[in-house]
């Protein structure tokens, strides 16, 4: 076998590693922002953080503009948000997450409360934590648990010989085990589903959140 010898270069500000000493120097050094053209960026970056911000609202607003609109009052399943801070945006259903939206409110401080409101305009505690409430949130599939026979198989077979695989019998009997297995378990995973959201129902919350706020 022929073997060549590469030499690869390596950035001494955040360590990634280049076939080319020209690539390295570029590789940390601020770059105009691809879509303002003025802020600087980094490297791996094409924009600075406020276009990344605008971008991002960009593509969640595009999916939501896609998906199916379903009513709160219509879905009792878990849903997701990026707003919500606990269980890494998942809630086991809009009642649970709003209340939690809530309750969390009524847990921060004055000062930090003070500390947020001083970043936008001179607006009241209670319209403050009006922004808390989302417009919508994404519903979420419930996923069962699910083996599959012939990925069990061949990590088996790794360790074996080659064409270990095609000597194996029996794929349908095991598959039919796994699945009477699964079909045993109560464990179950949501995963977002992007093509439906759930719209909030914004009126509803805000009096709720009024409701609470009131000694």
């Amino acid at each position: 076998m022929d073997a060549i010898q590469k030499t690869f270069w390596c950035c001494s500000k955040c360590g990634r590693i280049h076939e080319g000493q020209a690539v390295v120097d570029q590789c940390c050094v601020p770059q105009p922002c691809e879509r303002c053209g003025k802020e600087k960026r980094q490297h791996p970056y094409t924009v600075c953080k406020n276009c990344k911000f605008v971008r991002d609202q960009e593509r969640e607003r595009e999916k939501f503009e896609k998906a199916e609109k379903i009513p709160e009052a219509q879905w009792d399943g878990p849903v997701f948000s990026e707003d919500w801070d606990e269980e890494d945006g998942y809630s086991e259903s809009v009642s649970d997450m709003l209340n939690g939206i809530i309750d969390n409110f009524h847990g921060v401080s004055r000062e930090e409360g003070e500390a947020y409101k001083a970043r936008g305009d001179d607006e009241s505690e209670f319209d403050w934590a009006c922004r808390f409430i989302p417009e919508y949130v994404w519903a979420c599939d419930i996923r069962h648990p699910h083996v599959d026979a012939q990925n069990v198989i061949e990590g088996i077979c790794e360790d074996l010989y080659d064409d270990a695989y095609d000597a194996i019998v029996g794929h349908d009997d095991l598959q039919k085990a796994l699945d009477a297995w699964c079909a045993q378990q109560t464990v179950t995973g949501w995963e977002i589903n992007y093509k439906k959201a759930v719209v909030i129902d914004r009126a509803y919350w805000v009096e709720e959140l009024r409701k609470s706020s009131i000694p």
